[in-house]
C-alpha cells in the first residue's frame, strides 16, 4: 500500500476524514486501484473533507478544481467515492441540457417554454411514457427546432399554429417523414399536457 501524503490543511472533523478515507480504501481494494491512483485519491479526499463537516455535501464543480497534479482518473474516482457516500452535490452542467437551451436560444420565449415541456417528457418520460435515449432526444429536437424557429417569426405560441402551417413546412423539408414524426409527437404531447387544445 502506498504512502498517502497528507496536505497541510487543518481538518474540521478528523473522524469524518478517517471515515471517508476508509471507504476510499475499500473502493481501492475492490476495484484494484494502483498505488499511485490511491495516493492521489486519498490526498484529494483529504483536501475536500478537511474543509467540510460530516453533514455537508461537496460540489462536483469543487472536485473538478483539485490541484493539477490530480489526473482525470483520480477526479473521477474521488467523485465516485463521494457519490457512493451520498456526499456529492452534482452541480455539473448537463451537456444535453446545455445543448438544448443553446439550440432553442433564438426561439420565441413562450414557444421555447412549450417546446421544453415536450423535450423534458421525451427525455425523462411521464406517467405513460418511457424516457428516451440521448440520441433520440437530440434527433427529435433537431427535427423540430427549424420549425420552431420559423414559427417564432410569425407566432408567440404553438397554439396559433395551423394545420396549413405544418403542411406547408413539411412540403419544403428535405426529410419530411422525420420532421413529421417529431412534430406529431410534440403536438400530441403538448395536447396531453393541456398546453394545446388540439394538435394542428
Amino acid at each position: 500500500m502506498s504512502r498517502v501524503t497528507v496536505p497541510d490543511v487543518t481538518p474540521i472533523d478528523s473522524a469524518f476524514i478517517a471515515y471517508v478515507a476508509t471507504q476510499a480504501d475499500a473502493s481501492a481494494e475492490t476495484q484494484g486501484w494502483s498505488p499511485a491512483l490511491r495516493e492521489r485519491v486519498q490526498n484529494s479526499l483529504y483536501l475536500l473533507t478537511a474543509v467540510h463537516g460530516p453533514h455537508e455535501t461537496i460540489k462536483a464543480s469543487t472536485v473538478a478544481t483539485l490541484p493539477r497534479q490530480q489526473n482525470r482518473r483520480a477526479v473521477i474516482r474521488v467523485t465516485e467515492v463521494l457519490a457512493h457516500l451520498a456526499l456529492l452535490d452534482d452541480d455539473r452542467i448537463d451537456p444535453l441540457d446545455a445543448w438544448i437551451h443553446r439550440r432553442l436560444a433564438s426561439v420565441h420565449p413562450e414557444i421555447r417554454e412549450e417546446a421544453l415541456v415536450w423535450i423534458r417528457i421525451v427525455r425523462h418520460g411521464g406517467p405513460r411514457r418511457r424516457p428516451r435515449s440521448t440520441t433520440t432526444v437530440r434527433n427529435q429536437a433537431n427535427s423540430a427546432i427549424p420549425f420552431l424557429l420559423a414559427c417564432s417569426q410569425r407566432y408567440r405560441t404553438l397554439r396559433q399554429v395551423s394545420r396549413a402551417d405544418v403542411t406547408e413546412w413539411l412540403a419544403q423539408c428535405a426529410a419530411p417523414h422525420t420532421e413529421a414524426v417529431a412534430l406529431r409527437d410534440m403536438f400530441k404531447t403538448l395536447k396531453s399536457e393541456r398546453l394545446l387544445f388540439a394538435p394542428p
